[in-house]
């Protein structure tokens, strides 16, 4: 499958839970995650991507 119109997501905050969700025909394909070692902690950031449509 190919994909177009990739971003980043902002990142989640330290010391919280989150959600993730993509839009209807978007998809994750990466993520990327710092760690902080005073909070011993990871915030993520996800890569999400429109699927293209076949006839594109």
């Amino acid at each position: 499958m190919d994909v177009t119109e990739c971003y980043f997501t902002n990142p989640n905050p330290f010391d919280a839970t989150f959600t993730a969700t993509a839009q209807e025909n978007y998809v994750f394909r990466g993520v990327t995650s710092t760690h902080d070692n005073h909070r011993e902690d990871r915030e993520f950031s996800w890569e999400v991507c429109r699927l293209k449509n076949r006839n594109e």
